[in-house]
């Protein structure tokens, strides 16, 4: 064999991440079948073409037992689902700040007065607590499952190992016991913020809040817009930090130790420590761990004056990450950076040479956009299936923000370095130092942002292929890609092949936009007790929401209904106000429409966004066709929503049916967080439960019909409606 460690770390790797997918009671059989097949494999003699087969299969055998093992270590947390309840455990990670919410992960040790060790659980609260990693803290909370309506948050939760969300009740007595004796790694985290600070130290927050996050990870305080901007751009991955971000450290730190003329496997071992150290200060993250001992094995190789095999040191940095943290095989980042380096091991030589035939022009400048577009093209061949089947985008100027983003951000790695290290060192007596090199690093952010935003305004900068004609486009091509790979004349048969997909994209997106055009789709989603329904319709957004105690926010839904036209904010009894008045600033709308009697004037919105306050009635007409109203009767609100000749009716706090207009109890839809007293009186074809999980029991054995959905157990559920004024209701579990 020639390349062993590639095909140990692969295995390990592919066998964990599919194990996912197998319902968890078949994963005994699993073990017993490759633990059999092995035994079976040594038995046999081996020939040359099998030697590997035994080592499959061990391979198989072991990352299946591991699977396993970790599977019935891991507490049961059904029980704890939708419950309130008293925690106790320490804060494991650093707290971090996220949409004006502080989130902190929690191994616990007793949950509700009973012993659960080491379970992680991801809580948030609306202010900042006094705790720090590795302090004690005892607070009530209110805890669900994670969200999991879709692959992508399925896999997320898996590789975080927290199977349990929770909002703190911050207004209930919380208690917080320092550590007295923290670890080295609570002196490695101080660094990470040393550095982060120092950053926002020497630049505007925008500058700062980038260059954290492509120094060290630090994503969470990059805004909106340059985070939607690096997507579109097809260069997000920059935010997260990977083998990219550590060759150009590394090598960095290498030349330094050469130019101090060090010893090449003293500077070798020093650069490898140097990796070591950067790798715990981005917190070994996934795709950073696979990197990082893949640079150590390259510095080591050359200190010992060998060469490193690229596909094995893949292997063994793959395989050695999830040996040491199983549920990191599930990582969107580690398959993107496994994937990413993959490509450039396989594709970049012919990519480049390819282009070197095409463009005639020998200029390092020339070399230099050659070696950049090979360098995307190669990542893009790899990543392409994770874009489709996972974040179901695509974006068509890769390439061209790759060659424009490589070198700045190359030496806007280096310069920030520089400039965080001599900041944490000494601020006031370097500082002649440093001003000059935060200008520079202020004016590459600059062009930066400036280009990522240029190149985000292109029409169809980003595809987004979560349609069936875009899905159904790529199955064709690729079909038509494979056919044409066995045509004797391939540089023809590629020309024809292109110009076939392209008409066949064109005429899809066409025929797209006329059938779903002046067509509205409404969204359900899960959020515990509580109401968030939100509309579009060509583009434009509406939400009707009621955010109680008891509810969570689904981020991707806060990321969906940003800047809405028109958002219907309706209160109750145990209705959490500085969660609704967080959630309006994240959300800045154009237009809000609230009750005077449930709502006090206390209540502060964006100054771009437009009141629209009623006391008992109102009637606001959205999108020309589309009609809301709302009524407050008794202390209870009643909304009504008139679209495409259907009726939907929503009661975020359930009421009386006795209270009701006439007119207004005979609907199609019936959405409720609280059944209304007397809602036989209620004529509705369909009813969506919006509740937690013991109220939303109650009402399918009391309404006992086929008709009924609940968002949880169904988790988000979409209604879609045709130009025939028809609907129907997609669920996601």
């Amino acid at each position: 064999m020639q390349r062993p460690f590639a095909l140990i770390g692969f295995s390990y790797f592919i066998v964990l991440l599919f194990l996912i997918f197998i319902p968890n009671n078949f994963i005994f059989y699993l073990v017993v079948t490759f633990g059999t097949l092995f035994l079976i494999s040594i038995v046999f003699p081996k020939t040359r073409n099998f030697k590997a087969i035994p080592i499959l299969f061990a391979v198989c055998f072991t990352a299946s037992l591991v699977y396993f093992l970790n599977l019935n270590n891991t507490p049961q947390v059904e029980k704890f689902d939708s419950c309130e309840t008293t925690i106790e455990g320490i804060i494991s990670e650093q707290p971090y700040k996220k949409r004006n919410k502080y989130y902190y992960t929690i191994k616990t040790e007793k949950i509700s007065e009973e012993n659960v060790n080491n379970l992680k659980i991801l809580v948030h609260s609306n202010k900042m607590l006094e705790g720090d990693v590795y302090d004690k803290i005892t607070f009530q909370a209110y805890l669900y499952k994670p969200f999991n309506t879709d692959i992508e948050s399925k896999i997320y939760n898996k590789s975080k190992n927290i199977p349990l969300m929770g909002k703190v009740y911050e207004y209930k007595e919380i208690k917080i016991q320092k550590c007295t004796n923290p670890p080295l790694w609570h002196n490695i985290l101080k660094t990470r913020n040393n550095l982060i600070s120092a950053t926002k130290k020497n630049l505007p927050n925008d500058y700062a809040a980038m260059i954290n996050g492509i120094l060290l990870g630090e994503k969470n305080e990059v805004p909106p817009e340059i985070k939607k901007n690096f997507e579109i751009t097809g260069i997000y991955h920059l935010l997260t930090v990977s083998g990219i971000h550590l060759s150009i450290i590394s090598s960095f730190i290498f030349l330094i130790f050469l130019k101090l003329k060090l010893k090449i496997p003293h500077a070798c071992f020093l650069a490898s420590a140097a990796v070591a150290f950067f790798m715990a200060i981005t917190c070994f993250t996934p795709s950073v761990l696979r990197a990082g001992i893949m640079m150590i094995i390259f510095y080591l190789s050359r200190a010992v004056k060998k060469d490193a095999d690229p596909l094995n040191s893949l292997g063994i940095g793959v395989g050695l990450t999830c040996a040491i943290f199983p549920h990191y095989a599930y990582s969107i980042s580690l398959w993107l950076s496994f994937l990413a380096t993959l490509g450039i091991i396989v594709f970049y030589k012919p990519i480049f040479s390819k282009l070197k035939s095409i463009v005639k022009f020998n200029f390092k400048f020339t070399n230099y956009i050659l070696s950049s577009a090979s360098i995307s093209l190669s990542c893009a061949i790899n990543t392409f299936p994770i874009s489709v089947l996972i974040f179901k985008k695509i974006s068509t100027v890769f390439v061209l923000s790759g060659v424009l983003t490589i070198l700045p951000i190359t030496i806007l790695l280096v310069l920030s370095l520089l400039m965080n290290a001599l900041t944490v060192i000494n601020f006031n007596a370097l500082l002649f130092i440093i001003k000059p090199i935060a200008i520079s690093c202020g004016l590459i952010c600059k062009y930066i942002l400036d280009i990522t935003s240029i190149l985000a305004k292109i029409p169809y900068a980003l595809i987004l292929v979560d349609y069936g004609y875009i899905i159904l486009w790529i199955s064709f091509t690729m079909m038509l890609i494979s056919v044409g790979i066995f045509l004797n004349n391939h540089k023809k048969a590629f020309k024809y092949i292109s110009l076939l997909s392209g008409i066949i994209l064109l005429v899809g997106t066409l025929s797209n936009q006329i059938l779903t055009y002046n067509t509205t789709s409404i969204h359900i989603a899960n959020c515990g007790s509580g109401i968030e329904v939100i509309l579009s319709k060509n583009g434009e957004k509406a939400a009707i929401l009621s955010i109680k105690n008891t509810s969570y926010i689904n981020e991707d839904l806060l990321n969906y209904t940003e800047s809405a036209n028109y958002i219907n904010l309706t209160a109750s009894e145990d209705i959490n106000l500085n969660e609704m008045e967080n959630l309006i600033k994240n959300l800045a709308p154009n237009n809000l429409e609230y009750s005077k009697e449930n709502i006090t004037d206390e209540f502060s919105i964006p100054e771009k966004t437009k009141k629209l306050c009623y006391t008992k009635n109102s009637k606001t007409k959205i999108w020309n066709n589309t009609e809301i109203s709302s009524k407050i009767i008794k202390n209870s609100t009643y909304i009504k929503i008139k679209n495409q000749g259907k009726t939907i009716l929503i009661l975020p706090n359930g009421g009386d049916a006795e209270d009701m207009p006439d007119s207004w109890l005979n609907c199609d839809i019936m959405i409720c967080c609280g059944l209304p007293s007397n809602y036989k009186k209620i004529k509705f074809k369909d009813i969506i439960v919006s509740d937690s999980k013991n109220e939303a029991e109650k009402y399918i054995c009391k309404i006992n019909s086929k008709n009924i959905f609940s968002t949880f157990y169904h988790r988000d559920i979409n209604i879609f409606f045709n130009r025939q004024n028809e609907y129907f209701i997609r669920r996601f579990k």
